[in-house]
């Protein structure tokens, strides 16, 4: 119905009005855009309030198992492979431990990876990287 509930209700800002991602007919409707803010595992607000159930309802414990999406690192944006220097927002920010952050010097160092079987998709590693636009992108599924 496109009523704007579930936008109005999420705590990061993450789910916004479509344009034309999902053309003509889904304009308005509701998406997650990452890079404006990302799931929380914690929330499950936008499912309760959607009264057409378009975006499903789901307990926590359910919706931490869904895969939306699946990040993917640009590795000639990322600070810690372009350059080689340290930056652990991704690992830090991730709730659900999908991204692999191996330290030290040298070759492999300092450089993150995604898990495929733990990442979600939820975007919140793009939100919160400080390279901009982001080195990390969720793909959607």
């Amino acid at each position: 119905t496109r009523c704007g509930a579930c936008i109005g209700v999420c705590v990061t800002g993450g789910l916004q009005p479509s344009l034309l991602e999902a053309g003509l007919e889904g304009i308005w409707s509701p998406v997650l855009k990452p890079r404006l803010g990302g799931c929380e595992a914690e929330c499950n607000l936008c499912g309760k309030v959607c009264n057409t159930q378009a975006i499903r309802y789901l307990p926590l414990d359910e919706k931490k198992r869904i895969k939306i999406g699946l990040a993917v690192i640009n590795r000639r944006r990322c600070i810690g492979w372009k350059r080689g220097k340290v930056c652990l927002i991704c690992h830090e920010i991730c709730p659900y431990g999908a991204i692999s952050f191996s330290l030290g010097y040298g070759r492999g160092g300092n450089r993150p990876r995604v898990i495929e079987s733990r990442c979600t998709g939820c975007g919140l590693c793009e939100w919160k990287c400080p390279v901009e636009p982001s080195a990390i992108k969720v793909l959607p599924r």
